[in-house]
């Protein structure tokens, strides 16, 4: 049969597939049918879209296609001739497992509806998908067709069920609450425990599987998930099918109860697999997703999931944008890569004043200030600011160039020692060695007698997240998840003098040498630690090396690391880094507190201070002597209860282009 020719969109249109019934071994056949979708207008058909992965598309199966308009009068004169398009196999099987025998089924899916072969329509299209999947009267999620463990994999589900009601994510404590039945009849307990149950080392193989789809893994998937209706979704797995509002929490309390290590075939990838289910779950559950965000942030949140195409790193998020952003991010598949990422980063410069994606930077094409999608994405989040909340100030002062005010902060004296992530295919004993080793990189045995020297290098190797220094200072020390500057000091001197703990059956796990180990997290992209020219400790991306210099920019938290180019004045962006003596905007307010500690408290994302005798404050004691710019004023602001002081709203520091107001010398940085 001839190829299938696409009859063109009118404005506000979309395809929508009548896919025809049949048995299994049927061939596909269906008729697109031209349908306004405008709900402005209340203009909404009825159809439900298709969340699947494309996967392999080397073998193509053909589908029949006819073309029909939405009324006789928009029928083109002549009849319309049928043809076939190629579809991939994960389509083909998800369309002859969801088809009714007897009736029509009303679908609509990417690869079908939208001619892949028209950029302009392909870009004109994913620019409305996310009313696709909004207005949808279901999404259906296909993961795949029959496996040998899916039968186990939902009648364990069915199992955990029994005791498990109902389930939720609570935005304030950052965990899942579950409603569980009970054996009384006073009805449901709610509680975050759950309840004792055994699993079979073959179910948690089932789930391991389960989560190794790549469903899990797709970043179209991301937003297709969110967007849609959460209580009418489904989950389909070969024949077999569930509520995506009932998985979703079955999978989350299942995978909270207890298990071990040896159950499963590769205990990282499960970890890894799960994290990201359990934030697609998440995602669609905090009201944030729902009201829409800014593009980095977002960014940030999705950098683990993945797209064959780099430009829908950023396009696959604009169903989720606030709604100024997304009507400024124009979908154009005639751009490449680097230039959709360009021009997301000039609109968070000139529209909502942020330089949030120099964190990204990966020291590859230039631009160096624009990250290449086509490279693994990492941002560094620290629990710091080291702008003291500053105003974003910076211009494009020629294509590819920008000038932005910061201040030198430290030079890296040598290259960076590689910090490896702590896993299963290690042992404990030859992290340690590594560990051991970089400490004689950096600084030989004097750690072991310095405490200034060593307090500087735990604070770079956990990028400042102590006890010492977060809102957890004042849990009951029984509670707290964090550890303290003093623990460490005791445990590096125990490695240096050749104390080890692992093979110590009395020793907690929280206590022993294999949790301290796993808990030096290699934070990307600063997975590098180096020693410096002021003689401290910095945690520094990958590609770093000696003579790379540190600097503080305004309006950006992380500093940064820059590389001095041949022509004065100029640089090159390495990526973010952590340096312990300019986290809290010591760059910037200098180091004197007036006698006042500081912990970090994560909501809001700020410092609170605190001192004998006097109540905590949210104000920076460093900022009480310096008087308001002229139309300033201070003002209070109530969030999460606490009464929050500032001097402008969303900024604790108010500086003028060049920082005159305070008498700091500011440099005009150029990086290109």
């Amino acid at each position: 049969m001839a190829p299938f020719a696409y009859q063109p969109l009118r404005p506000q249109e979309l395809r929508i597939l009548e896919l025809s019934s049949g048995s299994p071994e049927d061939p596909l056949s269906g008729t697109l049918v031209h349908r306004r979708l405008s709900p402005e207008d209340s203009e909404v058909p009825e159809f439900e879209a298709l969340s699947y992965c494309w996967g392999d598309q080397s073998q193509l199966e053909p589908i029949t296609l006819a073309t029909r308009h939405s009324s006789e009068e928009s029928q083109p004169t002549g009849s319309l001739e049928s043809g076939d398009i190629g579809i991939g196999p994960n389509l083909a099987a998800a369309l002859r497992s969801l088809r009714y025998p007897s009736e029509k089924r009303i679908l609509w899916c990417d690869s079908i509806c939208i001619n892949q072969k028209d950029p302009d329509e392909r870009s004109s299209q994913v620019q409305r998908m996310q009313f696709v999947y909004a207005f949808a009267l279901r999404v259906v999620v296909w993961l795949g067709s029959a496996t040998s463990w899916n039968d186990l994999f939902m009648d364990t589900l069915r199992q955990v069920g029994t005791h498990v009601k109902s389930g939720h994510w609570d935005e304030i404590r950052r965990t899942f609450f579950f409603t569980l039945n009970t054996a009384t009849t006073a009805g449901p307990s709610v509680t975050s425990d759950p309840v004792p149950a055994v699993l079979k080392r073959e179910q948690w193989h089932a789930i391991e599987s389960f989560l190794a789809l790549d469903w899990h893994r797709r970043l179209w998937t991301f937003q297709e998930i969110i967007l849609a209706n959460q209580e009418t979704s489904i989950v389909r797995l070969g024949d077999r099918e569930i509520l995506w509002t009932r998985l979703k929490y079955l999978v989350a309390y299942t995978c909270s109860l207890e298990r071990s290590d040896e159950w499963f075939v590769d205990v990282d990838r499960f970890r890894n697999n799960w994290d990201l289910f359990l934030l697609k779950v998440i995602a669609c559950e905090i009201s944030w997703t729902k009201n829409g965000y800014s593009c980095i942030p977002l960014l940030d949140m999705t950098k683990h999931y993945q797209c064959s195409d780099f430009r829908d790193k950023v396009f696959a998020l604009r169903g989720l944008l606030n709604p100024a952003g997304a009507e400024r991010m124009r979908v154009d598949y005639t751009k490449s890569a680097k230039e959709v990422f360009t021009l997301t980063c000039l609109d968070q410069i000139y529209q909502r004043l942020q330089l949030e994606f120099l964190n990204y930077c990966n020291m590859d094409k230039r631009p160096s200030w624009v990250a290449d999608l086509d490279r693994p994405l990492a941002c560094l989040v620290l629990s710091c600011d080291s702008a003291a909340r500053s105003c974003t100030s910076a211009l494009l002062v020629e294509p590819d160039v920008l000038e932005v005010p910061g201040i030198f902060c430290d030079k890296i004296s040598c290259n960076p020692y590689l910090l490896p992530k702590v896993n299963s295919s290690r042992s404990m004993e030859e992290h340690l060695d590594v560990f051991l080793n970089m400490i004689q990189y950096l600084v030989g045995n004097d750690l072991v007698l310095e405490a200034k020297c060593l307090d500087r290098f735990i604070m770079m190797i956990m990028s400042g997240t102590l006890s010492d220094f977060d809102y957890q200072r004042f849990d009951p020390p029984g509670t707290r998840r964090l550890r303290s500057l003093q623990e460490w000091r005791t445990r590096i001197r125990d490695w240096m003098s050749g104390i080890f703990n692992d093979d110590d059956p009395n020793v907690p796990w929280r206590e022993s040498d294999s949790a301290y180990l796993r808990s030096i997290i290699p934070v990307e992209p600063a997975i590098g630690c180096c020693r410096t020219s002021s003689g401290s400790f910095a945690r520094i991306p990958a590609a770093s090396r000696a003579g790379d210099v540190i600097v503080v920019l305004l309006g950006l938290r992380s500093p940064l690391v820059l590389r001095p180019q041949e022509t004065p004045g100029y640089f090159h962006v390495v990526g973010p880094c952590y340096h312990p003596d300019f986290a809290n905007s010591e760059a910037l307010l200098g180091d004197d507190f007036h006698g006042w500690g500081y912990v970090w408290h994560f909501n809001p994302s700020m410092l609170r201070f605190f001192k004998d005798g006097h109540s905590h404050r949210w104000t920076d004691p460093r900022l009480d002597d310096v008087p308001l710019s002229e139309g300033f004023t201070e003002g209070t602001s109530e969030e999460n209860g606490c009464t929050e002081q500032y001097d402008n709203p969303g900024c604790y520091l108010i500086i003028g282009d060049r920082g005159e107001m305070y008498a700091i010398s500011f440099v005009g940085t150029i990086i290109a």
